[in-house]
């Protein structure tokens, strides 16, 4: 380094100085090349740029920000941490292979998303995107229009997906409140195959009472755009409203689209080959070989073995109880245009 950048007295600590201070200088790419060996790890709304990431190893990790704290972990990740304007890339993206993925999983959370993306994920042909907070940060970033979320999408996606290490099959499993935005992603990638996973919302709540996931706490920067208002006095209030929001969004969904359906009890009961057929898999041999050992496994820690934790009792049960009665009232509608949407499509497929 000290002959590349023709500093003779160049000492570590200088070295060290000089690329946190380079770090924050947004760069030009010539994009295409650069992302063969980088990848965006993370979004910055204050500046609308991309943070990017060495991508020298392949995805394997449940979520997608823990692959890219574990790209950031070798040298070069600590030390480069490249910086490039939003806004100086999108029209480069069309020098990118133009990508689609071939499965998007919708869900509620703590419905079993994890666990079907992680088996996908153990397929050397499959590559999978698991909750990518670039995309759900940057469609919610108010400075942005909306007539420029598609190609943002696009951008993305061409990015984070792009096929480095001999996959040739993307998957997407998109946050929980990324069904807000939907009609995009089906606008987007009208080939591709939506799932929409969901469970009896009252097994959600006992799992969100254990560990609440982001979008189940009203939060500073909040994750739902336009008509969400978080009610601070209740938790439960505002869980509540996030559940029927997903649940709302879901049943437009499945009544406007081709996307199936799968309650979480479908999921671990299905066998391997009817699933891989729900899942439309080009090559389902490797699902269907390692699917029923993989369902064992804790989705979020594949090396352990799951254990179910006991269900927490309600600490306002008369809320809950009400609460439990107007969402299983939401769910089970849910259910009904999900079987009413197969009931015509295989009617439309018997007439043709």
């Amino acid at each position: 380094m000290s002959d590349y950048l023709d500093w003779p007295d160049l000492s570590f600590n200088s070295l060290v100085a000089f690329l946190n201070q380079q770090n924050q200088q947004q760069h030009d790419v010539q994009l295409e090349i650069f992302s063969r060996f980088w990848q965006p790890a993370s979004y910055q709304a204050l500046t609308q740029s991309f943070i990017w990431a060495p991508a020298f190893a392949a995805l394997s990790q449940p979520f997608y920000i823990d692959d890219m704290q574990k790209a950031r972990q070798n040298l070069l990740g600590q030390l480069i941490r490249p910086c490039t304007k939003v806004s100086d890339l999108v029209n480069q993206r069309f020098s990118l292979p133009e990508l689609n993925p071939d499965l998007v999983i919708f869900h509620w959370s703590r419905c079993g998303s994890t666990l079907l993306s992680g088996a996908l994920a153990k397929d050397p042909d499959v590559k999978v995107v698991s909750e990518s907070m670039l995309i759900s940060q940057m469609l919610m970033d108010p400075h942005w229009h909306a007539s420029e979320h598609q190609e943002l999408l696009d951008l993305a996606l061409r990015l984070q997906g792009r096929f480095r290490h001999g996959e040739h099959q993307l998957v997407v499993k998109c946050n929980a409140w990324d069904l807000q935005d939907w009609r995009l992603w089906a606008r987007s990638y009208p080939a591709a195959n939506i799932i929409c996973l969901g469970r009896d919302p009252a097994k959600i709540f006992s799992s969100h009472q254990r560990l609440s996931g982001m979008h189940m706490v009203p939060l500073p920067v909040p994750v739902w755009r336009g008509e969400y208002k978080p009610d601070l006095q209740s938790g439960i209030c505002w869980q509540v409203q996030v559940l029927q929001t997903l649940m709302q969004q879901s049943s437009q969904l499945l009544a406007e689209s081709t996307a199936c359906w799968l309650d979480y009890q479908q999921l671990v009961e299905l066998e391997a080959e009817q699933l891989a057929v729900i899942l439309r898999l080009s090559s389902p041999e490797f699902f269907v070989r390692n699917w029923s050992l993989h369902k064992q496994m804790d989705a979020k820690q594949p090396e352990s073995f799951f254990s179910p934790e006991p269900a927490k009792h309600d600490a306002n049960s008369g809320e809950m109880a009400d609460a439990r009665i107007r969402l299983q009232q939401l769910y089970q509608y849910v259910r009904l245009v999900a079987n009413k949407a197969v009931a015509d499509r295989t009617m439309t497929s018997d007439l043709s």
